[in-house]
């Protein structure tokens, strides 16, 4: 089954589940990946004009994440809102997903500045990278990377953005590298943890948690996002659980979570 990526009203179409590869192949796509962090690199020095790339607000400042609590899950999932809240919201996504990115933009948007604030609530993001798609795993990567930085979340903003205006080729290297500096991460730490074990492990814990969802909902988790709370995905009225809720449906999946 092909995941590439293709143009659809500028956004790449959702993405669908494919079993994680193992882990030496992943390897070899990380080190390319590596490879071409460096020309995209060498490219930017030379360049006389930067890719714009939409910076969000730093971690420090009056951001939309202030105040919120982030962690890691014990599966190494990056978390936010309450550790101790007794309904967990997991989005399995794709950096490369039109759908996934109006979800972030929208739905999300509103969890953030309104339920993720209280102790009821939290949320974690676990992408799924095509290991097919080199572009895919470097976007996943660079997340993993920035939030050993302490900016999983920021840069998942720029990456959506990024995805949001230049479509098929938002990761290249030069856009991620300009999302690097705009985050003022520390570019030598985020290039070696790209090919780190650490990130490998990372990724295929990831797009595991995908195949074993698929495994256990065959027709009915489909694609990106899927949103799965408290460890099952909710059958939607189509008779999917795949698929971008609407935050009133989603605070009613949540609701009836909180109840059981």
């Amino acid at each position: 089954m092909s995941t590439e990526i293709e143009p659809q009203n500028n956004l790449p179409i959702a993405e669908q589940p494919v079993p994680a590869q193992p882990r030496r192949r992943m390897q070899i796509i990380l080190l390319a990946v590596v490879v071409i962090l460096a020309l995209g690199a060498v490219g930017v020095a030379v360049a006389t004009n930067r890719p714009s790339i939409p910076t969000p607000t730093e971690p420090e400042s009056d951001g939309p994440y202030t105040g919120i609590p982030r962690d890691q899950t014990a599966d190494g999932m990056f978390r936010l809102g309450s550790p101790d809240a007794p309904v967990e919201v997991r989005e399995i996504f794709s950096f490369g997903c039109g759908h996934c990115a109006n979800f972030h933009k929208t739905t999300f948007q509103t969890l953030l500045a309104e339920d993720l604030r209280g102790d009821q609530i939290n949320f974690v993001m676990v992408p799924f990278s095509d290991p097919q798609s080199m572009a895919l795993v470097y976007a996943s990567a660079s997340a993993y990377c920035a939030g050993e930085q302490g900016q999983f979340w920021e840069m998942a903003d720029v990456l959506f953005a990024s995805l949001e205006q230049y479509g098929a080729t938002a990761f290249y290297p030069e856009r991620i590298q300009a999302g690097v500096e705009a985050l003022g991460l520390d570019a030598e730490a985020f290039e070696t943890c790209l090919s780190a074990e650490s990130t490998i492990t990372w990724l295929n814990e990831a797009n595991n948690q995908f195949a074993a969802l698929a495994e256990e909902y065959p027709g009915e988790v489909t694609g990106t996002p899927t949103l799965v709370i408290n460890g099952v995905p909710p059958l939607t009225s189509e008779g999917h659980r795949s698929g971008a809720l609407p935050i009133d449906m989603l605070r009613e999946q949540i609701a009836a979570a909180e109840g059981s």
